[in-house]
């Protein structure tokens, strides 16, 4: 509950909270399955967020309330759907 997004780094991931930034040895796909999949999401490539973090958003990006990251195109329904469910 406390991470606000995840964010990819080459082989390592960007953990980052709102008091701390971490970075882990880890891959975007296992820290995903370590993630609960009803609160966070892969919005990009390069990013998953927390669900729960989200203020608002636009066609192609998401703001929360400590950064904005980019939606994919691909990956648009999908959030929509989620959001509305949270």
């Amino acid at each position: 509950e406390k991470i606000d997004f995840v964010e990819a780094m080459g082989d390592y991931v960007k953990l980052v909270t709102n008091e701390r930034k971490y970075v882990v040895l880890m891959t975007m796909k296992k820290i995903l399955t370590l993630l609960p999949a009803d609160t966070f999401f892969r919005c990009h490539k390069s990013f998953i967020i927390n669900l729960e973090k989200v203020e608002n958003y636009s066609a192609n990006e998401i703001h929360l309330t400590t950064k904005s990251v980019p939606l994919s195109r691909f990956r648009t329904k999908e959030f929509k759907s989620l959001i509305l469910s949270v």
